[in-house]
């Protein structure tokens, strides 16, 4: 099928099967990220990394084949998914991006607002919005 657009012809076709894997493997993805960001964090917590004979989580991940922008990332959401288990689902689903829900779980660790929990509520609605 010829579709113009921007003065030009394209050739298209549909690509049913290619999107659906395409969703599928997304999906998979957050699924998987958000696994490791939860276990990630939770090895910072317990500091398991020492019995392992590693001075840091950083050290450890490192090891263990995470890049150093993955860790950092990494640990910041799994901190605010342990923190605030509810966005877990909604980082899941897709229905807020994981880099939000983790800037949303630093302001509210480092204390930066002080929010009551309906305050909490709204936020986590706007972040759906912009998700």
């Amino acid at each position: 099928m010829k579709i113009e657009a921007d003065r030009r012809s394209r050739d298209v076709e549909p690509a049913p099967d290619a999107e659906r894997s395409a969703r599928r493997a997304y999906r998979a993805i957050v699924k998987a990220e958000t696994t490791a960001a939860i276990a990630l964090a939770t090895v910072e917590q317990r500091r398991s990394y020492v019995l392992a004979g590693f001075r840091s989580v950083h050290a450890w991940a490192r090891k263990v084949g995470y890049g150093p922008q993955q860790i950092h990332r990494l640990l910041e959401l799994g901190r605010t998914l342990i923190a605030e288990p509810d966005l877990e689902e909604k980082v899941a689903e897709g229905k807020v991006p994981a880099e939000t829900a983790a800037q949303i779980g630093r302001v509210l660790r480092e204390g930066k607002l002080d929010l009551d929990p309906k305050q909490k509520d709204d936020w986590r609605r706007r972040a759906e919005a912009a998700g």
